[in-house]
């Protein structure tokens, strides 16, 4: 942190946004599957993303998968294997996803801009990390981070992922405002 002492946290402030009306008044999660185009060593198997959609549905949570147009492969085999998931995939600002960061239970998704974005907003993180990039270095800083990682993202066990994100949404069941609700800038 540049030698800083204490360094404070990143906040976002609210955004006065809508949420899509999928999401009903439902707690939800993030998934964000994807990553720079450039660095696939920084994604984990959009299956074990699907494997963590259904734990995360059979949970009562919500799932909703975010990320650029390119990404929209990944959210089909999300939502082949859970089908109620939420598809936002190439539907979303930088604005709509910090107010569906602020709104979320948790996010879990790859090293990437969004993952720093829901930790900006306050949302419980859990973030994936491969050898490509150093997370001592790079990871989101936020309230509530946790970091898994291995070298290789395939090596990463769906059951990892999934206990992790289960932990902190039980640690951190928090009343947000329903999902329709629009927060004030």
């Amino acid at each position: 942190m540049a030698g800083i002492y204490p360094t404070p946290l990143p906040a976002l402030p609210a955004f006065e946004r809508t949420l899509p009306e999928a999401l009903g008044s439902r707690d939800f999660v993030l998934l964000v599957p994807g990553s720079s185009p450039r660095h696939p060593a920084k994604r984990w198997p959009a299956a074990r993303f699907a494997m963590l959609a259904q734990a995360l549905d059979g949970e009562g949570y919500l799932p909703v998968v975010v990320g650029s147009e390119h990404e929209r492969p990944l959210a089909a085999a999300i939502r082949e294997a859970c089908p109620s998931a939420v598809d936002l995939v190439g539907r979303t600002d930088i604005a709509l996803l910090a107010a569906l960061a602020q709104h979320a239970a948790l996010t879990v998704g790859n090293d990437t801009g969004v993952c720093h974005l829901a930790a900006a907003a306050g949302c419980p993180l859990v973030v994936l990390f491969s050898q490509a990039s150093d997370p001592a270095r790079v990871a989101p800083r936020g309230p509530v981070v946790r970091i898994l990682g291995a070298p290789d993202l395939n090596n990463l066990s769906a059951e990892t992922v999934i206990a992790a994100a289960i932990d902190i949404l039980g640690q951190n069941r928090r009343e947000s405002p329903p999902a329709t609700a629009a927060a004030s800038i």
